[in-house]
């Protein structure tokens, strides 16, 4: 009945679905919960369904089509892995329009995602790979492809009297469109279907944010589907858990006296300790204090870093010290914690606190 909610317990079921408009089906997700359509027909069919219908968080696969939108349906297809299905991983035909999110479509005989018929999907954030002949196979259609990656298919993109509009997306071998890149998109493991971006993948940051959909605020597994500059192409959302680090306002001096009058600077070691090395940070994004002030020192001479790196605390490891000026802290009377925040060399977000006691300014 539309506005119900299908909620589907982990597990593979071997069956075919029929879609209703106004109905959610959910899955417990993609990784545990299987949807085998048995070797024919379609895993998924819907026929003149609404956009109020929704697919979210399964695996599908086993049948000719993955999911198989007619006759002007227009369901959201999201969060779902859809694979080995022997001919189309997504069909869209006779006008249909679905809106297809976060979805890995992998090894498909013939598309990942045909589209027939005066159909106008819109695509954002899917990684199409490892289709045999197609990424995405077009006829008479009008797709609207964002923050999409079309790799390794045997052709990523076909056209037959039909016109996409492809932008923000890493397609191997180009295609025309604002912000498209031809880069290997650097998947962890593609081959055992991990499709996570590695920390040197051109996809971060590379999407467009007006793209992403205002309810998609997550990607494929849960991680915001927005960190950093700007959204991520594919699915995955390239995302690390802050580190936390141990730092050491005024080395040496207890308690750590801040004489918010002085025009000087407050030194803040970042201590080496068993888990965290600091020599691994990026000095450049460094920022300290409530209004994230830089440090006062230029550290890209090589000389002067060495001399910032050295152990202050003395158990053998070597630390990292900055300089901030003090007027530039935005510490203020009554303040008893100062932060001091950045990343690694690799990007990992780092962020570390220490005590204070204020000298007021007179």
């Amino acid at each position: 009945m539309s506005g119900d909610t299908v909620q589907v317990a982990a597990g593979t079921y071997y069956e075919n679905i029929t879609l209703q408009s106004g109905v959610i089906v959910q899955g417990a997700g993609a990784s545990v919960t299987t949807i085998d359509g048995g070797g024919s027909g379609s895993v998924v069919y819907a026929s003149n369904v609404d956009s109020a219908a929704k697919l979210d968080g399964f695996t599908i696969t086993g049948s000719n089509y993955g999911v198989y939108n007619t006759n002007s349906s227009s369901p959201t297809i999201t969060n779902n892995t859809i694979t080995g299905n022997t001919t189309y991983g997504i069909r869209n035909t006779i006008s249909s329009s679905p809106t297809i999110s976060n979805n890995i479509h992998t090894a498909s005989t013939t598309a990942g995602i045909r589209n027939y018929f005066f159909s106008s999907p819109t695509i954002t954030n899917n990684p199409i790979t490892g289709n045999t002949t197609y990424g995405i196979r077009n006829y008479s259609s009008s797709p609207t492809v964002t923050n999409s990656i079309l790799w390794d298919n045997g052709q990523e993109i076909y056209n037959s009297n039909s016109t996409p509009v492809v932008t923000y997306s890493d397609i191997e071998g180009g295609y025309t469109g604002t912000g498209n890149i031809d880069t290997d998109p650097q998947f962890v493991n593609p081959g055992a279907g991990d499709y996570h971006l590695q920390s040197g993948s051109p996809a971060i940051d590379a999407g467009d944010n007006t793209a992403v959909p205002g309810w998609l605020t997550t990607d494929f597994e849960g991680d915001p589907r927005i960190w950093g500059a700007a959204v991520d192409m594919g699915a995955d959302e390239y995302y690390v858990s802050m580190v936390t680090a141990t730092i050491d306002i005024k080395p040496g001096s207890v308690p750590n006296s801040i004489n918010l009058k002085s025009r000087g600077v407050i030194p803040v070691a970042i201590l080496t300790t068993p888990d965290f090395d600091a020599t691994t940070v990026n000095w450049t994004t460094v920022r300290f204090g409530p209004n994230a002030a830089s440090p006062a020192h230029d550290l890209s001479d090589p000389l002067v870093l060495a001399d910032h790196q050295r152990d202050v605390d003395g158990d053998g490891d070597i630390d990292f010290v900055f300089h901030f000026r003090t007027q530039e802290t935005g510490i203020v009377t009554g303040d008893i914690e100062a932060c001091l925040e950045g990343t690694t060399l690799g990007g990992t977000p780092i962020q570390g606190c220490d005590s204070v006691r204020t000298v007021p300014a007179k």
